[in-house]
């Protein structure tokens, strides 16, 4: 649930949480997620339970050492991948998808990660070294593959061939651009790659172009 999707009665809170110039901390702070979960249970929204069991959980057990990790389930686990990076892989996994449907919607997916793995090669050993220091892609490449890898770059080093191949396994005819719209707190994530080959792919059957998926 992105901040954009907090009911109207609860971003003024967010806002102030995060944004007023005198830091809320202590017990402030707690009374302000309380609140938070308090409006989001009034409200009836969807995660209302979830988010006000993992605050619960947090503030009975503070005093013996529980953290709001543990509470909240970001703590990673022995062998886990942490989710800051688990995250970004979803992101890449679907910028990656958008970047072939938007700019190679006919080939096939191994022909098509050979082309983005190339591009980003050369734009990581070239204008990129220039635009790292950007947040937003520079005005005169907006609309075009290179403001895409501008986009790929900031998650991370150029990914090679089988990184994008991965990424595009079992991409049909259909192309997004950011991950389907889901309960996050209920939903459990499905892997970018199941193992099946993009080989599979027909080699013969064209792409049909999606419209241009929403910037990443």
């Amino acid at each position: 649930m992105g901040s954009g999707d907090w009911p109207a009665a609860v971003s003024p809170l967010l806002h102030y949480v995060t944004h007023f110039e005198a830091r809320v901390t202590g017990a402030a702070a707690i009374a302000c997620l309380r609140a938070i979960a308090a409006r989001l249970i009034e409200r009836e929204d969807v995660d209302a339970a979830w988010f006000a069991a993992a605050l619960q959980e947090y503030t009975t057990g503070a005093r013996f050492g529980s953290t709001l990790d543990d509470a909240f389930g970001v703590r990673p686990g022995r062998g886990e991948t942490p989710w800051w990076e688990a995250e970004a892989l979803a992101q890449r996994t679907a910028l990656l998808r958008a970047i072939r449907g938007r700019h190679f919607p006919t080939l096939t997916a191994r022909r098509a990660a050979e082309k983005i793995a190339a591009a980003a090669t050369r734009y990581e050993a070239a204008r990129w070294r220039r635009h790292r220091a950007y947040t937003t892609p520079p005005a005169d490449i907006l609309g075009t593959l290179t403001a895409d890898l501008f986009t790929l770059l900031r998650l991370g080093p150029a990914p090679g061939v089988s990184t994008v191949r991965a990424a595009l396994a079992n991409e049909r005819a259909r192309f997004i651009g950011h991950p389907p719209a889901s309960n996050a707190c209920n939903d459990t994530q499905d892997s970018s790659n199941n193992g099946n080959s993009a080989e599979a792919d027909d080699e013969t059957t064209p792409r049909p172009d999606d419209h241009r998926p929403a910037a990443a």
